[in-house]
């Protein structure tokens, strides 16, 4: 039996050895952790911005239906119109999504300057939103 000699390769036809292996797997890894990592920031980021508005809009709404009520029961059931708000005592209002919650106290025992607050906490207790409204009737019967 004749020895025979093992020709050594081109570089060109070579294949890749385990430490570029090592490598490669190594950089995809860290591109893979931070594309993922910026994912997840922008989804969260994102899902505040949405609670937010929503927020927002709810604040929006409950403080049009007090500018345009002359009364607590008036208000409250224009306020039953836009969401679902329960009224948990006199002049408190709650309502509850998975996202947030929003309590708003009226009091209109003093017609001619009724209040009204609001305030909005995420899921982790965090306010969102958070204002009182003076309004005040003026004695032409215009309002402010």
């Amino acid at each position: 039996m004749k020895n025979k000699r093992v020709k050594k390769l081109p570089a060109h036809l070579r294949g890749i050895t385990i430490a570029e292996t090592v490598i490669a797997i190594a950089v995809i890894s860290i591109v893979s952790v931070a594309v993922t990592t910026t994912a997840l920031i922008s989804a969260n980021v994102e899902n505040k911005t949405i609670v937010s508005l929503e927020a927002a809009n709810s604040a929006e709404n409950a403080i049009e239906c007090f500018r345009f009520s002359d009364s607590e029961e008036n208000f409250a059931n224009t306020l039953k119109k836009t969401a679902d708000y329960k009224k948990k005592s006199n002049g408190v209002y709650i309502m509850e999504t998975d996202d947030y919650k929003v309590t708003i106290i009226v009091d209109y025992s003093d017609i001619s300057a009724p209040s009204f607050e609001y305030n909005a906490v995420d899921k982790n207790g965090d306010t969102i939103q958070s204002f009182t409204y003076p309004y005040k009737i003026e004695a032409g019967g215009g309002s402010e």
